[in-house]
């Protein structure tokens, strides 16, 4: 999984969010993302490439580079 999978993922989950605004280390709550769709972006992301991020590591998972971080760290 790379940065385009994520923003890919991101473009699809938030319909009308423009993706291109976000730098990978802009959390998605202070970008417009609220909890519900950083909710839907953490499903389509287990959906599409197998990336389960349980509860209580939501916050190691809340912009485009902690996601890819996170995804190393869980594959690795």
């Amino acid at each position: 999984m790379n940065e385009s999978d994520v923003r890919s993922v991101i473009a699809e989950s938030v319909p009308g969010f423009d993706v291109s605004t976000l730098g990978l280390e802009s959390e998605f709550d202070k970008s417009g993302i609220d909890s519900l769709d950083h909710s839907v972006i953490l499903l389509g992301l287990q959906e599409k490439h197998g990336l389960v991020v349980p509860d209580e590591d939501l916050d190691q998972a809340n912009s485009i580079g902690k996601i890819l971080a996170y995804a190393a760290k869980r594959s690795g």
